[in-house]
């Protein structure tokens, strides 16, 4: 990887030689079919009275007029059996790429059967809000659309900051993706068709700040199941494109800063750390010593003394205050390079690099209580982190002709936390105040590896496309740190007033805890897919098929351990000095020896785990166009799905009992795969109304870490978060029905509802024992209905020919959502109750916005609101209420502010200005709502609201 992106560094930064010659412009776009969004290949668009500014599209529908003189034209587009259109008002400048994309209709024939020439005119601003809008419209199945010149004018700079803008979807914990209400598990993100790993360590569920919006070039959430997409959602699944062969050659250049009213310039406590977390990266401070024993049979052979030996080598230990939080920063280089090859070929580069540094300060308050009224504990954190997020590109494309074109597409993300946790409070059970300190490290690494090939048979029409690709994900967590003091309320003897730490014969994270794991991830993806057009009468037909292959492994290994007291520590003179000193001091050198402190492991066979995962799937599909009205597209896919895992469970025998899981999947009609047909109906109205009806079957699997026994501490939830090998997929049954009409210029209004059952549902509940568990459970049966509408309008109607009006959008997304989970049998007793709130599942969904753009002068700015409602975060039990996270609303904004005639902008950001909390509670009024005085607030989170600047510059 690193070689990779050296050569990248190195061709951005001779972009701008290469490009300074260059004088004249370009016009390039997409045609596609405007009754089905297929692309067409070999449209001819040329540029009126310009004898060589033609050209046709290729395999993708794309095409490319170089070489263009700065002026004002026209453009006329031809296809056989299409209407010809023309384009006026196309503007071309030097060193710049004008995007004219066309949606063109079939012709018109007389009641004689001849056909009428009929010529279309347009805009160039008309036509690329309508290619967009005629994707959404004609596509085979609900979902929606957002290309690469929409997100660049809403705030935020990754991939989730994008996608909360998106109709019925939102972000929850600023990463994860809701779709529908749905919560993550149930929905499923690719890139250039490659499945992304979950990102999680005890969960399903992908990071979306993980990407960076500038890598990509658009996103789709498809809501409804097509036989060519795998199976494995109920919310919906989250295609991801990045960047592809550039419509000219381009050098482009930005930087950022950023505020958070929380944190910037105020006090920031951090730990000793290394020379490369500025990178996202542990350059081995965190690392075991070099001479630390291998695994803790080795390591409790030693004798003590030897043991306090590799305790001097853990140093330091203690967090320091800094007076001030840095500023935000946030950089960007990008550059495309587009080259003939020859008469009919054509290469094209495109490279990238992307780095975002960000700081920010959070107060938490986290609560527990026994049997809804007696307290447990009272916590105050204050939470000081800091995020790297970086990325790279590099697209290599070569298109041999118009029928055949080959991409390797590469990506690289680095995106990591370190978090200084300071806990103060009062543990009610103990009857102590505590006063903690966690000092935590994460990284994760996502490497993405995709060979595409496109090709085009102009005799049979046949399109053939096939891809091969891997996935690499890294997961580093070194050297994670828990240091615990407490005070005793009531003094146990006189003078009795300082925090100290409670010594422990054995390692415990309750004392002073000490965590390593590395979760490496390989992930090997195929695909081949085909797609044959024909005739019945007039009306054209589709058939497709094709065969994927994804084969995962996956290997964890944990450490745990912390440092231990021996008992003669007791006998020590100086013993409450000691434990009463600051950690810095109390895990001094001079205490590392057999009579006071040494370091202890406590790893169980349960904190590793190997894991192999693969899915061999095909499908075959039809998409059939009845009359002029219905068009139906329909089929099955078939899943061979299985999961492996070896582990062990928890034991403190020298021969624990292992764990075998092996969930090859039988349908729940009794086949040995997951057998998956889906049917959508999209009956035309009008040529501006669908009528969309879709039925089908999906299913929804554990993720590897869920079905593996390890347990990790969280002090988030002060609980052991802990996987089920039990745990088996859920079958989900859906129904959809939908209306939308299309005024033209991007504006729709629509509104539908849909229904899903689930057989075994999954969801996250706690176990009280001898330690607090949260484990992962199926329910019996559930079920969700859903009713959403959207409207996306321009406000002209308010006053004829205004400008400004024309010019600014409102936009508005809400679903209101009712489902409802029936337990086991088995479970019932144990919950209080026989049915229960979908976990995960929110009771409504509201997005709005207003966006103003000025397609003239470039000016734009946006406001967007954003809410969820109410949803259970965690399963209780018949003595411990489930835990609600209660709505929050959010308000961002952006204004873009060009200069330089469009080649920069300055940009305002504006993220979170209403700063709610996240509330977490227990419902104990049973009033459907948080009251403070009613209910038990368990967690409290109050993030801040961010306020950033940014400037670019297009060479």
């Amino acid at each position: 990887m690193t070689r990779r992106f050296r050569l990248l560094l190195i061709l951005t930064l001779l972009f701008p030689t290469y490009l300074i010659s260059a004088q004249t412009g370009t016009i390039s776009g997409i045609v596609i079919d405007a009754n089905n969004s297929e692309t067409l290949v070999g449209a001819t668009v040329r540029v009126i009275d310009m004898a060589d500014a033609i050209a046709s599209s290729d395999i993708d529908g794309t095409y490319r007029i170089s070489n263009v003189p700065p002026g004002t034209y026209q453009l006329q587009v031809t296809y056989v059996s299409y209407q010809t259109k023309f384009i006026e008002g196309v503007v071309v400048e030097a060193n710049n790429a004008t995007t004219v994309n066309v949606a063109l209709e079939t012709e018109l024939t007389s009641v004689f059967g001849d056909s009428l020439m009929v010529i279309i005119k347009g805009t160039p601003h008309l036509e690329n809000i309508n290619a967009m809008t005629t994707f959404q419209k004609n596509a085979v199945a609900i979902s929606d659309v957002i290309s690469r010149d929409i997100f660049t004018r809403t705030p935020g700079n990754n991939t989730g900051d994008v996608l909360k803008r998106m109709s019925g979807t939102t972000i929850s914990e600023g990463k994860f993706a809701v779709i529908r209400g749905l919560s993550d598990r149930y929905n499923l993100a690719l890139v250039n068709g490659n499945v992304l790993p979950s990102t999680e360590p005890d969960r399903k569920a992908f990071s979306f700040d993980l990407f960076p919006s500038a890598l990509l070039d658009n996103i789709v959430v498809y809501k409804a199941a097509q036989p060519n997409l795998p199976g494995d959602f109920a919310g919906g699944i989250i295609m991801l494109s990045t960047r592809d062969i550039p419509e000219e050659n381009f050098f482009s250049v930005s930087a950022g800063t950023g505020y958070n009213t929380q944190s910037t310039f105020k006090e920031y406590y951090t730990y000793p750390g290394g020379k490369t977390e500025w990178l996202g990266l542990d350059d081995g401070t965190r690392a075991l010593p070099e001479n630390f024993p291998v695994d803790r049979s080795t390591l409790l052979d030693l004798t003590t003394a030897e043991k306090a030996e590799l305790g001097k080598s853990m140093a330091p230990w203690g967090a320091f205050s800094n007076p001030s939080s840095p500023v935000d920063q946030a950089y960007q280089l990008s550059g495309g390079i587009v080259q003939p090859v020859g008469k009919i070929s054509e290469f094209g580069l495109i490279a990238a690099v992307t780095y975002n540094n960000s700081f920010s300060t959070t107060n938490a308050e986290r609560n527990d209580f026994d049997s809804k009224v007696v307290p447990l504990y009272a916590y105050n954190d204050d939470e000081y982190r800091n995020n790297v997020l970086w990325g790279g590109l590099l697209n290599l494309s070569f298109k041999l002709n118009d029928n055949n074109k080959f991409s390797l597409k590469n990506s690289y993300s680095v995106n990591s936390t370190d978090l200084t946790t300071m806990r103060s409070g009062i543990n009610y059970s103990k009857e102590v105040n505590v006063r903690n300190e966690y000092y935590y490290f994460n990284s994760n690494k996502l490497g993405s590896i995709t060979l595409n090939g496109d090709h085009y048979f102009n005799g049979s029409k046949v399109k053939v496309k096939w891809g091969a690709g891997t996935n690499t994900l890294v997961r580093d967590q070194p050297d994670y740190r828990t240091v615990n003091y407490f005070q005793n309320i009531i003094p146990a003897f006189p003078g009795d007033t300082l925090f100290q730490m409670s010594p422990s014969p054995f390692a415990s994270p309750n004392t002073i805890g000490i965590f390593y794991s590395y979760l490496s991830e390989k992930t090997y993806n195929a695909n081949l897919d085909l797609t044959y057009p024909f005739t019945i009468g007039k009306s054209k037909q589709v058939f497709g098929a094709g065969v994927c292959y994804m084969d995962k492994n996956r290997s964890f290994d944990a450490r745990e351990m912390g440092i231990a007291a021996s008992n003669s520590i007791y006998l020590n003179p100086d013993y409450y000095s000691i434990i009463s000193s600051p950690v810095d001091q109390l895990l001094s050198d001079e205490n590392f020896n057999a009579n006071t402190f040494y370091v202890d492991e406590i790893t169980n066979p349960s904190d590793s785990y190997t894991a192999h995962q693969y899915n061999k799937a095909a499908y075959v599909m039809f998409d059939n166009q009845l009359g002029s009205k219905v068009r139906v597209a329909w089929g099955v896919r078939a899943e061979f799905f299985n999961q492996i895992l070896h582990s062990f469970y928890y034991s403190a025998s020298p021969i624990p009992s292992p764990v075998e899981v092996n969930t090859a999947e039988t349908d729940s009609v009794g086949l040995p795969f997951d057998f998956l047909p889906s049917m959508n109906i999209t009956y035309a109205l009008s040529k501006e109304t669908n009528i969309r009806v879709a039925g089908y079957k999906t299913v929804a699997r554990p993720e590897l870490r869920e079905l593996a026994p390890f347990g990790f501490y969280d002090i988030n939830t002060n609980s052991s978060v802990t996987g089920n090998p039990d745990l088996i997929a859920t079958n989900i049954y859906n129904a959809d029905a939908k209306v939308e009409h299309f005024f033209g210029e991007g504006q729709i209004i629509s509104g539908g509802v849909f229904y899903k059952k689930f057989y075994n549902p999954i969801g996250r509940r706690f176990y009280f024992g001898s330690l607090i568990e949260l484990k992962p459970i199926n329910d019996s049966v559930a079920t969700c209905l859903g009713v959403e509408g959207e409207i996306r309008k321009k406000l002209n109607f308010i006053g004829d020919n205004n400008k400004f009006l024309n010019n600014l959008t409102f936009s508005a997304n809400l679903a209101l959502l009712r489902s409802n989970s029936i337990l086991h049998i088995a479970d019932t007793a144990l919950a209080g109750t026989s049915e229960r709130q979908l976990q995960g599942q929110s009771n409504y969904v509201i997005n709005l916005g207003l966006i103003y753009v000025d397609p003239e002068t470039g000016w734009s700015a946006s406001l967007l609101f954003n809410q969820i409602g109410r949803r259970i975060s965690e399963y209780g039990n018949a003595q411990y209420p489930n835990i609600f996270e209660d709505p929050r609303a959010q308000i961002d904004g952006q204004i873009s502010m060009p200069f330089a005639k469009n080649r920069g902008a300055f940009k305002i950001n504006l993220s979170d200005l209403l700063s709610q909390p996240y509330i977490f509670y227990q419902d104990d009024d049973a009033d459907g709502k948080f009251t403070e005085a009613g209910d038990n607030v368990i967690r409290s989170i109050n993030p801040g609201t961010r306020i950033s600047f940014s400037i670019n510059y297009k060479f």
